[in-house]
């Protein structure tokens, strides 16, 4: 197993895109409401729960041996401040207090430069078949 350490993970490059992408979306939508669209917010909500599987895939894969060590860090960040993100969310609207929600678009602002680190960290290690010496 130690053979594979400092290698790229495809499926970790492919959580992180996707995480990515739907952080943009996110703030898509979220601007969508804001600026009139009655669906936006709805939509904003449910693309929320979604973001949560590439990420919880990327907390996930922080366990497994094989793979390269230097996105693990920012992985488990990302996780500890998406459940930020919905404490922001859940504080925020119970409490009725809005300078906490208020918070909720920096928080993903910083998860969004997270989730990009993750990709650049990954995508810098070199890839199972550019390392592999059995050819």
């Amino acid at each position: 197993m130690s053979r594979r350490r400092g290698r790229a993970v495809p499926l970790v490059t492919a959580m992180a895109a996707l995480a990515i992408a739907g952080i943009v979306i996110q703030a898509y939508l979220a601007g969508l409401a804001i600026f009139g669209a009655a669906f936006g917010l709805a939509m904003h909500r449910m693309l929320g729960g979604l973001v949560a599987i590439p990420i919880l895939g990327l907390l996930s894969a922080t366990l497994h041996p094989s793979g390269g060590t230097g996105w693990r860090g920012p992985a488990r960040l990302l996780g500890v401040l998406y459940f930020v993100q919905l404490g922001l969310v859940a504080a925020g609207t119970a409490a009725g207090v809005s300078w906490i929600a208020a918070l909720h678009p920096a928080n993903a602002l910083a998860m969004l430069l997270v989730a990009v680190e993750i990709l650049r960290r990954n995508a810098a290690l070199p890839s199972a078949r550019a390392t592999d010496t059995r050819n």
